[in-house]
């Protein structure tokens, strides 16, 4: 009979073994679930901000496709007239130069030639940033003179300066460090 209870005994221990590794087994699947969920909910917390930071890229990106279709309209007149005004304007007085734009202006109009309203050379050849470090080497802030430096800077030919003050020469000077050949 001792006998009997003790296989019944071993039995049940056996049994319980087996229950207690499934159970261990089920504890560490458990945790392994938790662990995952946790991660997923992460994953879909950063995906939704994501979209939701998207969103607002959406419509920073549309209005830039708006700015650059309405560019691309008038690239090539404001490109023909920055060309023209680089190549053929930069000898002349301010006064004189506005008249050589607006005659040049009447005739991108009657090619039906698109270019931006009120077109000046600046905005069409340079960013402002590099403007206002000009201005910090010394160039005057006035549009005339703005303009005789892009012109000097972008076009083929020697510039000529009239510079009773010596702004032209220092901003020269500190541009182009060494390569612009100076005569007096």
């Amino acid at each position: 009979v001792l006998q009997l209870k003790q296989n019944q005994l071993n039995e049940v221990l056996a049994k319980i073994n087996v229950l207690d590794v499934l159970y261990k087994n089920t504890v560490k699947e458990r945790e392994r679930l938790q662990q995952e969920k946790e991660k997923t909910e992460q994953r879909l917390k950063r995906a939704a901000d994501l979209i939701a930071a998207f969103k607002d890229e959406e419509h920073r990106w549309g209005r830039q496709l708006t700015h650059i279709n309405r560019q691309a309209q008038v690239v090539l007149g404001d490109t023909v007239l920055a060309s023209a005004c680089i190549l053929y304007s930069g000898a002349y007085s301010q006064a004189y130069r506005g008249e050589l734009i607006t005659r040049w202006l009447e005739i991108c109009e009657r090619h039906k030639l698109k270019h931006r309203p009120k077109w000046t050379l600046q905005p069409t050849v340079t960013e402002p940033v590099e403007l206002r470090e000009w201005q910090l080497m010394g160039l005057p802030a006035d549009e005339f003179t703005s303009d005789s430096a892009v012109i000097a800077r972008l076009s083929p030919k020697w510039p000529l300066c009239i510079d009773p003050h010596f702004q032209a020469l220092r901003w020269i000077q500190q541009v182009f460090q060494g390569r612009a050949q100076i005569t007096k």
